[in-house]
C-alpha cells in the first residue's frame, strides 16, 4: 500500500527513524533483549505478561470479581522483584509513546 504513495512512505519511514531515536523505544529495547536476564527472571517476565494480558481481556462483568482482584495481586507481587518492575516501566512508557502518537494522527485526520 506505502509503495504506491513514495510522499506517504517517507513520512513513515521518517516517523520510524523518530520513535527509534526516543528514550522510550531505547529503553525498551534494552528490557526487552532476552539475553539481559536470567532463565528464573525471563519466567517472572512472562508471568507479568500472561497477567497483563489477562487483565486486558478481563470481561465487563468480572471487573471487581474476586478474579480480577487476584490477577491484580498477582500483578503488584511480580512488581516486587526489580528486574520485572523495570521491564514492566519501561514497557509501558513505550506503549503511551506509541498511544501518543497513534491518538495523535487519528486526532489530526478525524478519526
Amino acid at each position: 500500500m506505502l509503495k504506491n504513495n513514495p510522499e506517504l512512505k517517507k513520512a513513515v519511514d521518517n516517523l520510524i527513524e523518530a520513535i527509534k531515536n526516543t528514550d522510550e523505544y531505547k529503553n525498551y529495547q534494552t528490557f526487552n533483549d532476552e539475553q539481559n536476564y536470567s532463565q528464573e527472571d525471563l519466567e517472572l517476565i512472562k508471568q507479568l505478561k500472561r497477567v497483563n494480558i489477562e487483565l486486558i481481556k478481563l470481561p465487563p462483568e468480572l471487573r471487581g470479581s474476586q478474579r480480577e482482584a487476584s490477577l491484580l495481586n498477582e500483578y503488584e507481587e511480580l512488581n516486587e522483584n526489580t528486574v520485572v518492575y523495570d521491564f514492566a516501566h519501561a514497557e509501558i512508557k513505550y506503549t503511551e509513546l506509541c498511544r501518543g502518537i497513534l491518538s495523535e494522527v487519528m486526532d489530526t485526520i478525524d478519526l
